[in-house]
């Protein structure tokens, strides 16, 4: 197991990454008027948005407990971040309905890395006194 001060810093991170990732898991729905105006879409093309991202995670999750038992943790989670986050930089850049939704199906894709994979670093580096409080700090982000 890992010292003190380490396991803080983990913990900061992992929550830090946590609030983000919902963040960008919800900040869609606030500029869903804006999106429509942009791309000239309808309500169902709006929350077909929605669907893509909720998909994208459903095929992905499984894939990455998968990969997650079998490969380094760390790398997974390094590369969905680094995936979530160049999705989302693509989001922002889409010019198109289709190049919209293909980002945040990605997006959705580099979260369900890190969803998956984050409880079980913190499961794995931390004693079991202390991985009860630290995993409830890592989900005390979403409500935030």
């Amino acid at each position: 197991m890992i010292e003190k001060r380490i396991a803080r810093r983990l913990i900061a991170v992992l929550t830090g990454l946590q609030l983000l990732d919902f963040i960008d898991r919800s900040i869609l729905k606030s500029l869903l008027t804006p999106i429509g105006k942009a791309f000239d879409l309808n309500d169902g093309h709006l929350g077909d948005l929605n669907a893509a991202f909720l998909i994208g995670y459903m095929l992905a999750s499984p894939v990455f407990a998968y990969l997650g038992d079998r490969t380094t943790r760390k790398r997974l989670l390094i590369g969905g971040v680094f995936l979530w986050s160049a999705a989302t930089v693509a989001a922002g850049f889409a010019q198109s309905y289709q190049q919209l939704m293909a980002a945040r199906m990605l997006v959705a894709v580099g979260e369900a890395s890190f969803g998956v994979v984050g409880p079980s670093i913190i499961a794995d580096t931390l004693a079991g006194e202390r991985r009860g409080r630290a995993i409830s700090i890592f989900y005390s982000a979403i409500p935030v």
